[in-house]
This record gives C-alpha cells, structure tokens and sequence, in this order.
C-alpha cells in the first residue's frame, strides 16, 4: 500500500503541495505571525511555498493575517532569511560531524569527478579562480552562504567551496537557497 503525503495550500500562490516542502507559520502567544522552523509548533498552521515571492503575495493578500488571526511583523521576510540560514548552517555542522562534508576546492573537485557529491556549497564572495572551477561541473549549487561562514562551519581558513554527499541535508539547503535567493 502506498501512502501519500499531505498536502497543504500555498496562501501566496494557491497551489496545493506536499506539506513537507513548504514553509508553516503560525500564531504566536504575542499575537503575532511566527514563522514555524520545526513545522511541528502547537496550533493552526499557515503554508507558502519556500520563496519570498509566495510569503510576499500571502502578506499583500492579507492571507496570512486572516488565516492565522494575527498581526503579521514587518519584518517577518527577514526573520525566516535568518531562521533558513541558521538551520543550513547548523545542518552543514551535522554533515561535518558525519563525514558527508567535502572541504576545500581539491577535495571537491576529485568528488565531483567520482560523482560522490549531490551538491556544491560555493560562497557568494568566492573567488572567481573557484567560481570557473565549479561551473565546470554540472552539479547543484547552492550559493547564499559567505565565505566567513564557511571557514566558520570547517575551522578550515579560505573555504569557499564544500560538497555534500548527503541527500537529505542538501535538501534542507535548497529550500533555504529557493527564499533567500528569489
């Protein structure tokens, strides 16, 4: 028996998705809209696609106010922007710690030629030497992180690349690339 997935409607664009691949809000003790990381926070929940343009049609539409019953912060574009950066950030840690971590531009480079990898983390001030190097390969990227972070996440100094060998991490990182790049 095969099960299915629940789905849930975008309140930015109407679709309807699987819940899991898309961002939950919800009402917070304070009244206000808070933007549900976990999605797995108490009360009724509100979804939008992973990208700003969705979450920005919900606020214009009043959607999200309506819906949940709250006031919605202006600043709730930036609140997820951190909360998706935070959450990659501490899912690269993971994947260091379980060895599915390429470090380096090297080291990358010989595990896309194996085809080990199943996506690039390339720091937007990267230089442009690794810049060319990985656009060589067709392999995802994502591209939204910085430089300091990375050398931050490896304690290795000049990282501007890593690569990913886990599929369930990089997913986590592509729904932060699709907000805080659209």
């Amino acid at each position: 028996m095969v099960q299915t997935q629940p789905h849930r409607k975008c309140l930015g664009t109407g679709e309807s998705l699987p819940k899991r691949e898309l961002l939950r809000f919800v009402k917070g003790p304070d009244n206000q809209v808070w933007f549900d990381l976990s999605g797995k926070a108490d009360g009724r929940g509100a979804y939008t696609r992973p990208n700003r343009t969705a979450l920005q049609r919900a606020m214009q539409k009043r959607g999200l106010s309506k819906y949940l019953n709250a006031q919605v912060p202006e600043d709730l574009e930036d609140r997820v922007t951190v909360q998706l950066t935070k959450q990659a950030l501490q899912a690269l840690g993971l994947a260091k710690k379980a060895g599915a971590l390429v470090i380096g531009l090297e080291e990358v480079l010989k595990a896309q030629r194996s085809q080990f990898l199943v996506g690039v983390v390339l720091a937007s001030d990267a230089g442009s030497h690794a810049q060319k190097k990985i656009e060589l390969f067709q392999q995802p990227k994502c591209t939204f992180l910085e430089k300091e972070q990375l050398e931050k996440l490896t304690s290795v100094p000049n990282t501007s690349v890593v690569g990913l060998t886990d599929s369930k991490i990089w997913h986590t990182l592509h729904r932060a690339q699709a907000f805080i790049e659209d």
